[in-house]
């Protein structure tokens, strides 16, 4: 077997193995598969936060990315910051949802801090004063949804993932 020589490219490196096994980083590296959260992606290096992202599947309107550095350490990127996989010590990313969602509620812009919202919420999101008694029944419709839900309807006890400048209407009926 012979051994790879320094200017040989590799094709792809999994950089949580080579920081498991100590192994340094070859010089000449084609893509990387670096993990997201709990997923494993292929990319180029250098690389911005914001193609990490779209890379994962993730919206970047919605989502930010975290480095995780051996030892705990845990920085957040900017979305054009840009990351070199060939440095030591990077071996994966978490995202999180931006803390605060704007969405559309019965025409109305509403900014929440949830990555999901119940049936209960969105109809106080959408009423002041919610009608109340025996005969008032609520209908929740959204669309512009993440790629899981885009457009439905919700259920009572339900809840719902959100993404930036998704549209629900809200209605509320009497059954008399």
């Amino acid at each position: 077997m012979s051994e790879v020589n320094e200017l040989d490219e590799i094709e792809v490196v999994d950089l949580e193995e080579y920081a498991c096994s100590g192994k340094p980083i070859p010089k000449r590296v084609k893509y990387y598969l670096i993990k997201v959260d709990k997923k494993k992606i292929r990319v180029q290096s250098p690389i911005t936060a914001k193609k990490i992202l779209i890379a994962a599947g993730l919206d970047p309107d919605d989502y930010q990315l975290e480095q995780v550095f051996r030892g705990g350490e845990i920085v957040r990127l900017e979305p054009d910051q840009l990351v070199d996989l060939r440095e030591p010590g990077i071996e994966r990313f978490v995202t999180i949802l931006d803390n605060a969602t704007v969405i559309i509620v019965n025409g109305r812009e509403k900014s929440v801090e949830r990555k999901k919202l119940s049936f209960d919420e969105l109809i106080k999101l959408a009423f002041e004063n919610p009608p109340s008694g025996p005969l008032i029944c609520f209908t929740i419709t959204y669309r512009n949804g993440p790629k899981q839900n885009p457009e439905g309807t919700m259920d009572e006890g339900g809840k719902v993932k959100i993404k930036n400048r998704m549209v629900f209407n809200v209605t509320a009926t009497d059954k008399s």
